[in-house]
């Protein structure tokens, strides 16, 4: 062989054997897997949709073999039923309201059979009791919460309770003396308070019910009577108007009383007699709310509760009645599933799991988990931490949802709930407009 050629045919050679070689490399080199999607849809929308997004990709890694991917809906409950129809299911979906997801019922898989028996015991063992009956079909618990939002809280001007020597109170007997004092020493009134809110008017006379109806009531009683089983005219309920009554519509307890509350917006001008100047200013010292409540403060205020400073509002929990079992009013997000594998049942856990918000959604002023077991230091300093204690501080709950033919009925309360408190009626005959044109 001439030698030129030879060494051709030598190159040829080696370059050949290095293709065999990697080829029988390559074909022993497993193909990387493609993750498994897990579909998340629900309402939250804007930065907190980002919020929420970055905190499933941070728990799910690309090496957890799993991507979760979380899809805003404007209209969820449309969207959800057509995929549904369709017959293509969503892995999970974020409800804002149980009803909505007990629609569902015949679809939806049961967290029992998703996660068995000692994983959802366990799961459970750090949240509050009175969940499961509101999240149930029978024997099946269908969804739990992922966040919390107390519906129950009072807050009051710091200042103002510190120049008058007044202490926010303990129980319901310290509220009850607090309310007196502020009266006989002319302080101002007692409580802020405005039913105006456009079509919902009437919607915070309404809150006020339901906080002492859980309240007076219990969760299991409380739940029977959003649902229209047990009137507005029984007995128990007739005493929870008269209690309502008698912190709002007595002599001072409001400013201008029941008929100025009517018309009075619920917002920014009730807001603002927490920060009045006096009794002639319409100074009010307690204000029933929600977190969602702040955004109607004046704008300091808002600027040190974001920045964790409370100097200048206090909160407290609506004490229950003496002799009455306490239980707080909270309303929630809630994760249901309509598939049952691996990867769903993964995404699941985390989400209802007391882990959940522990990577970085907990930070952000809108997010409270529901489980005890997290630590009040990730909530920071200050305001939000006072407000994580109160919800860890309950041992019962009830879920603040919306009524059996939830339009029809809440206009139906809410017109007649204002007309108590504008004087048009009373309130035997306002609750019993409400028993006669309820809707089950």
């Amino acid at each position: 062989m001439q030698p030129k050629f030879q060494s051709r045919v030598l190159r040829w050679l080696a370059v050949a054997a290095a293709a065999a070689t990697s080829l029988v490399l390559l074909a022993g080199t497993p193909a990387t897997a493609a993750p498994t999607t897990i579909s998340i849809f629900g309402t939250f929308q804007g930065a907190v949709a980002q919020s929420l997004q970055a905190e499933l990709d941070i728990a799910f890694p690309a090496s957890s073999g799993i991507k979760a991917v979380y899809t805003p809906l404007s209209n969820m409950e449309a969207s959800i039923n057509l995929m549904v129809s369709r017959n293509q299911m969503p892995n999970i979906v974020l409800w804002n309201e149980p009803s909505a997801l007990l629609a569902y019922k015949g679809k939806l898989v049961s967290l029992g059979k998703l996660f068995g028996s000692t994983k959802l015991a366990q799961i459970q063992s750090t949240l509050a009791s009175g969940w499961v009956p509101s999240l149930s079909v029978g024997s099946s618990l269908l969804a739990l919460p992922i966040d919390v939002t107390p519906r129950d809280l009072v807050f009051y001007n710091r200042d103002a309770f510190r120049v008058n020597k007044l202490q926010a109170p303990r129980n319901d007997g310290e509220l009850i003396a607090l309310q007196n004092q502020i009266i006989a020493r002319g302080l101002g009134y007692p409580w802020c308070l405005g039913l105006e809110a456009g079509p919902a008017t009437g919607a915070p006379a309404f809150n006020w019910i339901k906080a002492y109806a859980l309240k007076q009531l219990g969760p299991a009683q409380f739940s029977d009577w959003l649902s229209g089983k047990i009137k507005w005219s029984s007995a128990p309920i007739t005493a929870v108007g008269n209690r309502v009554s008698a912190m709002l519509n007595g002599p001072n307890q409001t400013l201008g009383g029941g008929a100025a509350a009517a018309t009075r917006n619920f917002a920014q001008s009730t807001a603002a007699g927490l920060y009045a100047n006096g009794k002639v200013a319409g100074q009010c010292f307690m204000m029933l709310g929600s977190v969602a409540s702040t955004s109607y403060l004046p704008p300091t205020v808002q600027s040190e509760i974001a920045n964790g400073n409370y100097t200048h509002l206090g909160v407290f929990e609506l004490p229950t009645p003496n002799t009455y079992q306490p239980s707080q009013l909270l309303g929630g997000d809630f994760a249901s599933t309509f598939q049952n594998d691996p990867a769903t049942a993964k995404v699941m856990e985390y989400l209802v799991g007391d882990q959940f918000g522990s990577k970085g959604l907990i930070s952000h002023g809108f997010f409270y988990s529901a489980h005890k077991s997290v630590p009040l230091t990730q909530y920071g300093a200050g305001f939000r931490r006072q407000i994580a204690s109160i919800i860890q501080g309950n041992g019962s709950i009830g879920v603040d949802r919306q009524l059996v033919s939830n339009g029809a009925n809440t206009n139906l309360i809410w017109s007649n709930l204002t007309g108590w408190f504008a004087g048009k009626t009373n309130m035997s005959k306002a609750f019993a407009a409400i028993d006669n044109g309820f809707k089950k």
